[in-house]
């Protein structure tokens, strides 16, 4: 047995290292313990083999072996090997030497020094590279003289240095990748891999790479730019999403390799440290591995609705044959029970029909009776009394036969016949038996078409009541001074479907409740205080609509008002025959009574002109008030604020507002107005004390039309009022025949001149297309179809479908002066499909063939 060293203890106990264990040998006793490997890697020795042991400054003794270092445990009365620092456990250590500083100095296998200071965790290794370089390691090389040098000794000579010089490298740079591999094929900027560019700029630039699926395959190389000891440099990496851990690495292990990874989004992360053991930043990479098809999200819908499609018809052939097989034994007991539920539904319904026809036929007779013998002695209340009864007796009329529709429809009963109408006229007819219920509410009702004449197949009651009921809850629930339209028109680009648009500015649906407006018996929850109802009519609507093959929808904001929009086909071919009423009207009537076109145009419940005073002097007013309502019906205001939301509501062709008032001042009402999207175009005139020309210029600046000082005579101020709206309605004939006017003509204030310019710009940007539409306009600026056509036939005078053609043809006439483009080519850029009948517009709007501009 070779003995390695001797050693002795505090307690003058002997320690020996040799090549089968350690030896502990007590001199008083003469008694021996011998300490040896063992199968349990938790205790004992790592190896038999002990080339050296020794005693540290804390008393601890250690022993180097082949397999690491360990050290003795008194409690345990063993030697424990040493499991951290993880890079010094398992190496073979061939001599131990304490310094001054009480650091453990280890000589190891592959030229190569450790010191292990004395809180056992922290670490230096240093290869010896550098001097007379020892060809291989020694196991008696260490030597530590005067606590100064330490010397090594090796086959080829010895080499020495300081412990108390050596300084720690306390820079570690941030790892960089420096090669990318897919499928083996090194990945650099602009190279295409399996028809995909992974890499438009370097990769440690972007931080982020984008693959497609075939290119799940991938490795990464790395480094790090430190370069003392750079064997000892180390690398943790993880791919979050995929490793749960960070994974280490050393100097001569710099790759990693991914394969099969699943698409999504992952984040690659590494981090180095150098020779000293001190750790860089954390540098991370993002990687998104894209989705081929068949694992997209549309994918796994069509692949769920084939395996539903199977299901379903798996499960039908399945209760069919179960049906089949029940249907011997139920249908018997099935068809009893049918007969006597549908006989006591039809004697229900008809007792309800019986009892509440009966008494309103009783009513309604009497009155009608009373209104045709009272028309030569009844005096005016008398026969305002009997028309009263007689409304409300055919209002409830008409609800009793609301609520068997409704019950009609429940049950499917109810079935559609349609036939050839004029919707237009038909539709003008039922709008204007509303004017009345309107104006008694001061509500102003308005219908809107850009079509002449509109000729389709409807069911002539199911459109009737659909917008008797739209048109009804409008009303209902507009406020005082409020607004109602209706618009029909046809859907742009299929000629098939007509497009009913009900629009008011009232209290609006609140979200939680649009989507049960239509269930039955539902009443949205700020409706119940200011109606009545039971809840049955949107209901009914929603299952006309349904009969008559369309869809209705509705967009509101509470307090703002709402739009109901219905789509109906109005073709022939959507109905089945048996659906279908056709009858041969006679030739000779209808030579008689021939159909007169609907005119393109706005029609309301006011005749005259609506002019807003806003004045806080009483008496002047009521003055102004009773001179201008023999040419203007005249609302009136107490202040600014109070004018602003009067005008909201009723929006007048003019406004006459002192300046001098309490609230809001007639300036501050005048700047508001002008900047309010819907009513700035309204013009206003200024009525003022204030004569100085300060006073005048601070009026325009704010937008004023006029500007009036007192005392005045009030027909100079009727005088203004008519030459601005005259003006005004110049303007709009100039910017219609005029082909070098602009639309700045038709805009008085700032945000005017935004929306007309945005408008125009769309219609610009897009003069080329010829089925460019109101629709298109309403969908980039982000306004219903009513409100559009409202805002620019009050600036325009136009119709939109008008606006856009004559924006189209003022660009003709610039193109067309430039002499580059002939007639047809103009055509084109212009939007028009045929040049005869761009020349016919063109001579309709300026008065002469485009050729002119040519010569």
């Amino acid at each position: 047995m070779e003995i390695n060293e001797i050693i002795k203890d505090q307690f003058n106990d002997v320690w020996f290292a040799t090549e089968t264990g350690v030896v502990k040998y007590t001199l008083e006793t003469g008694t021996q313990v011998v300490y040896k490997s063992s199968f349990n890697n938790k205790k004992g020795l790592p190896h038999n083999n002990v080339s050296d042991i020794v005693f540290d400054d804390a008393g601890k003794l250690w022993a180097a072996t082949r397999k690491g270092l360990s050290y003795f445990d008194k409690e345990e009365n063993n030697f424990l090997p040493l499991k951290k620092p993880e890079e010094l456990a398992g190496k073979w250590v061939t001599d131990i030497l304490t310094d001054i500083n009480g650091d453990l100095w280890l000589n190891i296998n592959n030229n190569s020094v450790a010191r292990l200071k004395a809180n056992q965790k922290d670490y230096n290794i240093y290869h010896v590279n550098s001097g007379n370089r020892l060809d291989f390691f020694s196991s008696r090389g260490f030597y530590n003289f005067g606590n100064s040098d330490i010397y090594l000794g090796g086959k080829n000579g010895i080499i020495y240095f300081s412990p108390y010089t050596i300084q720690e490298n306390q820079l570690s740079p941030k790892p960089v990748i420096t090669e990318i591999k897919i499928q083996n094929e090194i990945v650099v900027p602009g190279k295409e891999i399996n028809e995909d560019t992974p890499l438009k700029k370097d990769f440690n630039q972007t931080k982020s790479i984008e693959l497609n699926y075939k290119n799940r395959n991938f490795s990464f190389q790395f480094s790090t730019p430190s370069y003392a000891n750079e064997r000892l440099n180390k690398f943790e990496y993880k791919l979050e999403g995929f490793d749960d851990n960070w994974i280490t690495a050393s100097s001569n292990s710099r790759t990693v390799q991914y394969t099969n990874l699943f698409p999504g989004n992952y984040v690659f992360k590494i981090k180095s440290s150098n020779s000293d053991g001190h750790w860089s930043d954390i540098v991370s990479y993002k990687i998104k591995i894209k989705r081929p098809f068949w694992l997209t999200y549309q994918a796994l819908i069509l692949f769920l609705l084939l395996l539903a499609l199977i299901l379903y018809f798996v499960r039908r052939e399945v209760k069919n044959r179960m049906r089949l097989k029940q249907e011997l034994v139920t249908e018997k007991v099935n068809r009893e029970r049918d007969i006597k539920l549908n006989n006591e539904k039809l004697r229900f319904f008809t007792n309800i029909s019986h009892e509440l026809r009966t008494p309103l036929t009783l009513i309604l007779g009497p009155v009608k009776q009373l209104i045709e013998e009272g028309k030569d002695y009844s005096n005016e209340y008398q026969k305002s009394r009997y028309n009263l009864i007689h409304q409300n007796a055919s209002r409830l009329l008409n609800l009793v036969n609301q609520v068997l529709d409704f019950r009609k429809a429940q049950t499917g009963e109810l079935k559609l016949k349609v036939s050839k109408t004029d919707i237009l006229q038909y539709t003008k007819d039922t709008f204007d038996s509303f004017k009345e219920f309107a104006y008694n509410k001061h509500i102003q009702l308005s219908f809107n078409t850009e079509n002449e004449s509109i000729v389709g197949w409807i069911d002539k009651d199911k459109y009737d009541k659909i917008l008797y009921n739209l048109l009804s809850n409008a009303i209902k629930f507009t406020n005082k001074y409020g607004h109602v339209d209706l618009f029909v028109g046809i859907k742009d680009g299929d000629e098939g479907y007509l497009i009913i648009e009900v629009s008011d500015d009232g209290i609006g649906i609140p979200k939680k409740s649009q989507k049960k407006i239509f269930t039955r018996f539902y009443q949205a929850t700020n409706s119940k205080e200011n109606n009545t109802g039971s809840g049955i009519g949107l209901s009914l609507v929603k299952s006309l609509v349904d009969l008559h093959k369309g869809s209705i929808k509705v967009k509101s904001t509470p307090n703002k008002g709402s739009v109901f929009t219905v789509e109906i086909p109005v073709k022939r071919s959507f109905y089945k025959k048996k659906e279908v009423f056709e009858y041969v009207i006679n030739k000779d009537r209808q030579e008689i009574t021939p159909q007169i076109p609907v005119k393109k145009a706005t029609t309301n419940t006011e005749i005259k002109e609506k002019i807003l005073v806003i004045e806080d002097n009483l008496e002047l007013r009521k003055y102004l008030i009773d001179y201008l309502s023999n040419y203007y019906k005249v609302y009136e205001a107490e202040n600014g604020e109070e004018g602003l939301q009067l005008c909201r509501q009723i929006k007048p062709i003019l406004c006459v507002a002192d300046v001098m008032m309490p609230v809001m001042d007639g300036l501050q009402f005048c700047k508001e107005l002008k900047n309010d999207d819907f009513i700035s175009h309204i013009p206003v005139i200024l009525l003022t004390a204030l004569s100085e020309n300060e006073d005048k210029v601070k009026g325009y600046d704010v937008g004023a039309d006029g500007y009036l000082v007192k005392p005045f005579d009030p027909s100079l101020l009727k005088s203004i009022i008519v030459n601005i709206i005259k003006t005004r309605l110049e303007l709009k004939s100039k910017f219609s025949d005029d082909a070098e006017s602009e639309i700045g003509l038709l805009t008085h204030s700032p945000v005017d001149k935004a929306l007309m310019e945005k408008i125009s710009h769309l219609i610009e940007e897009n003069l080329s297309k010829a089925d460019l539409t109101t629709s298109f306009l309403c969908e980039e600026l982000g306004m219903s179809s009513s409100k559009l056509y409202r805002k620019i036939k009050e600036l325009t005078d136009l119709a939109p479908n008008e606006f856009i053609r004559t924006i189209r043809l003022k660009k003709s006439v610039q193109l067309l002066k430039t002499k580059k483009h002939n007639v047809s080519e103009v055509t084109d850029l212009v939007g028009f499909n045929d040049p005869l009948y761009f020349s016919r517009c063109f001579k309709k709007q300026f008065g002469f063939p485009p050729s002119k501009l040519l010569k």
